[in-house]
């Protein structure tokens, strides 16, 4: 067996068992927790290569071996994440702040007209449920609204309702409507029953003829015509 390297400073404060073949085990906890294991290692492997062609050892050194590759590994391995840690530290850029959303400050005050006193004898003129949905026409502007878009064949209420009023907007477009048919449209449409569907329109139909929207012929309500006229 060869002797320990006694120049060296893990050597000078290995144990007694330092390059021994029988006590040395690469996997050791206790080995691997020794100041002198790496070198250890190295002189247990060089002693048994010497020996070898006298004793069988064969086994051991393929253990020996094994076990510094395996140690070998794990070293490296663990130096390639901390490097890569390391670098990836460096290169990352710190992010840049999302800019925030710009809060509107003043609050968007829906539009409302002032209805004059002409058109407010008139709404009240109207059935007490047909006069709040006057009324929300009038001060929405929708009035005028639908007068001009009926000229370009447009629908304004496809969107924002009331549903009823827009599928009556929708038949004026179409041609025109008989209390009947938009009767039963509404049925069809709303599930409604007979009654429930004969109130709307006769709401629809009053609410149209106020505000000049449409106009009865031989029993039908169709676009006023001075509506069209004023579009030529």
């Amino acid at each position: 067996m060869s002797q320990p390297n006694m120049n060296t400073a893990e050597a000078n404060q290995a144990p007694a068992c330092f390059g021994a073949p029988s006590c040395y085990a690469g996997d050791s906890k206790i080995c691997q927790a020794c100041v002198a294991y790496g070198q250890c290692g190295s002189e247990v492997t060089e002693t048994l290569v010497r020996i070898k062609n006298v004793i069988n050892v064969d086994d051991l050194l393929h253990k020996h071996t094994q076990a510094l590759d395996k140690a070998r590994a794990t070293r490296k391995a663990k130096e390639k994440v901390e490097k890569d840690a390391t670098k990836g530290d460096e290169l990352v850029k710190p992010a840049r702040p999302m800019p925030r959303e710009v809060q509107r400050k003043s609050k968007v005050e829906p539009i409302v007209y002032e209805i004059d006193e002409q058109t407010n004898s008139l709404i009240a003129t109207l059935p007490v449920k047909a006069q709040p949905f006057a009324i929300q026409l009038c001060k929405t502007g929708m009035i005028n609204r639908i007068k001009a878009d009926l000229k370009n064949g447009l629908n304004p209420l496809e969107k924002t309702g009331p549903k009823f009023l827009s599928l009556a907007l929708a038949s004026l477009i179409n041609g025109g409507f008989a209390k009947a048919s938009l009767r039963a449209s509404y049925v069809s449409e709303f599930s409604w029953g007979e009654n429930t569907a004969a109130s709307h329109v006769s709401l629809v139909v009053k609410l149209f003829a106020m505000f000049e929207i449409a106009v009865e012929t031989d029993n039908k309500f169709v676009v006023n015509p001075e509506l069209l006229e004023q579009s030529s």
